[in-house]
């Protein structure tokens, strides 16, 4: 008994020596570390930018050059304050240093002349000019942002042009439907707008949407084909395999909804069994800008027929020859379709 009250005292010793041990040293060493820390915060708040602390100095230095310069000249009495307006107002160094330069050889003028009549006429004169430079400048300015904004709108209307919206989602969904009758069992052909709807969707609702999709559309059949349109510009074609865990992407023009529609493709494997895939298929190019939407179709035919003669071990690849054969489907549906 009296060994383990020994033992016991000379823990509780060794606990009460610690405990001052650490509140000697380790409470200084926290101190300053949050005291460096706060230091630190306060130096970045009060730092300012460096390029507009540079510009602003100079723009000190340049005033104060003037100023000098024109007591120099004796030219105490003439007023400069649209001098020093026209000094603050530059933004760049090379346009301050030109500024500057104009300055000082307009204030060289004002020296030079013969009396006080014809130095307020140059005085006049000089202010008119600038005058006329500064709505000149603003009349460049808004003629370079009208030519920036039509620029912007052509381009807008050529990539429209080149993109086309012949095709619209009533065409492939009624296409689809006359399919229904003729493709296997276990294959899902997809309303044409779901997946672009889907793929506009944020957060919640975006990811709600894609479990919805795997859950209810993907885990419950063999194949599902969905169109993939991008906010009515361009179609494309995602085909998941459900044996393979693999979507399998088909897209007409270089790959322009690949990157559209990444997002929604990675956030459906992470709700497909592991391991899964995406695929970028070797895919027939179109040669305009309106056949994206035909070439979605005629895919689709090509797919669907194959897949029927050949179910037990789908090829997912286009050959050459074959992209040949679906050029000549597209050409067909569009005279039946009329555009």
């Amino acid at each position: 008994m009296k060994i383990i009250k020994k033992i016991t005292r000379k823990k509780g010793l060794f606990i009460l020596f610690s405990l001052i041990f650490v509140s000697a040293i380790g409470f200084p060493i926290l101190h300053y570390l949050y005291k460096k820390r706060n230091s630190s915060e306060e130096r970045k708040q009060h730092i300012p930018k460096k390029s507009t602390k540079i510009i602003d100095e100079k723009k000190d230095q340049s005033w104060q050059e003037i100023q000098n310069f024109a007591q120099d000249k004796n030219l105490k009495e003439v007023d400069f304050n649209h001098y020093k307006n026209q000094i603050y107002h530059q933004t760049n160094n090379k346009d301050l240093e030109q500024k500057k330069q104009k300055i000082l050889a307009e204030i060289s003028e004002l020296a030079n002349s013969t009396s006080e009549t014809e130095r307020k006429a140059k005085q006049k004169e000089f202010q008119d000019q600038e005058e006329r430079e500064r709505k000149e400048k603003e009349t460049e300015e808004k003629k370079t942002k009208e030519e920036h904004e039509i620029k912007e709108k052509k381009e807008r209307e050529q990539q429209k042009e080149l993109l086309g919206e012949w095709i619209k989602g009533d065409d492939i969904y009624n296409f689809y439907n006359s399919l229904e009758k003729e493709k296997e069992k276990g294959i899902l052909l997809l309303d044409p707008l779901y997946l672009g709807g889907v793929a506009k969707k944020k957060g919640e609702e975006f990811s709600s949407s894609i479990k919805r999709l795997v859950e209810k559309k993907l885990n419950k059949n063999n194949l599902v084909f969905m169109p993939a349109n991008q906010t009515n510009l361009h179609w494309s074609l995602i085909v998941y395999e459900k044996n393979t865990r693999t979507l399998h992407l088909y897209d007409s023009l270089n790959s322009l909804n690949f990157n559209y529609f990444s997002p929604l493709c990675e956030e459906l494997l992470k709700n497909i069994t592991s391991p899964s895939f995406i695929k970028q298929e070797k895919t027939p190019q179109q040669t305009n800008g309106n056949d994206c939407g035909v070439y979605v179709m005629s895919i689709t035919d090509f797919l669907l027929k194959r897949y029927k003669n050949n179910s037990s071990k789908m090829n997912w690849e286009i050959s050459d020859s074959e992209a040949t054969q679906i050029h000549k489907y597209v050409q067909e549906k569009r005279r039946k379709l009329n555009i």
